[in-house]
């Protein structure tokens, strides 16, 4: 085990027992450059620990009324660089919302589509690269919208809404959303070569994500609701 990799095992570990006041800030560079993408009300760059500190942790502490602890679930380290996959359990607001999300990193190719669905769990997406379609069958943006890079679209639980990438390129983004539709995604999750086009699913597999789906009591559109939408799925 690398030096790094002992480091900020110990960090995390020390942050679910005593919290993120102390051992997080005091792990933080004087001269560290944070970068917060999205449209929130913290979104930006932040330069310098004492910077960091009162424009976002401090932000954070006059909202929350207990912090979320962090539970790791990968740890990668290279040398000096290091990527740590967690989520948040136990973090509740002020105003009693609750903190608890988990943040997902996904491409969907071209070509490719999202059928109609809906889940009582919200998703924010926001796009790194590319472009997509999005439909959402209520609400201010009811209908078709298309999103850019640096776009960001909010989908409430339970509306039906759809994704398709009629680009010719990748979209990336990163998800937030709730620990349920996390862990939705990883059941069905498989491995693959990212250098090769997936093959289209197989029977077994489609009767596993209709399984599954009704176990989380996820709603799916039937393929005459996808063409009403102009999804074909034949």
């Amino acid at each position: 085990m690398s030096d790094n990799t002992a480091l900020i095992q110990d960090l995390f570990r020390s942050i679910a027992q005593e919290g993120w006041s102390t051992k997080f800030n005091d792990a933080l560079a004087d001269d560290l450059v944070w970068v917060a993408t999205g449209s929130s009300p913290v979104a930006g760059t932040y330069k310098g620990k004492q910077v960091y500190l009162e424009k976002i942790i401090k932000r954070l502490g006059d909202r929350l009324q207990s912090w979320p602890k962090p539970v790791v679930e990968n740890l990668f380290v290279d040398g000096d660089t290091a990527c740590i996959q967690f989520h948040g359990e136990g973090g509740v607001g002020k105003n009693g919302a609750n903190f608890d999300m988990d943040y997902m990193h996904g491409t969907i190719r071209p070509g490719s589509v999202i059928p109609l669905h809906s889940h009582s769990d919200p998703e924010i997406f926001y796009l790194l690269e590319g472009s997509i379609e999005v439909f959402q069958a209520e609400g201010p943006a009811a209908g078709w919208q298309t999103l850019n890079a640096g776009d960001v679209v909010s989908i409430p639980g339970n509306v039906r809404h759809a994704l398709r990438n009629t680009s010719s390129g990748p979209m990336t983004a990163i998800t937030v959303s709730k620990r349920e539709l996390y862990t939705f995604f990883r059941e069905l999750a498989q491995p693959f070569d990212p250098n090769k086009p997936p093959a289209p699913p197989t029977p077994e597999e489609m009767e596993q994500l209709l399984h599954v789906a009704a176990r989380y009591e996820y709603w799916l559109a039937s393929p005459e609701e996808n063409a009403a939408i102009g999804i074909s799925l034949r």
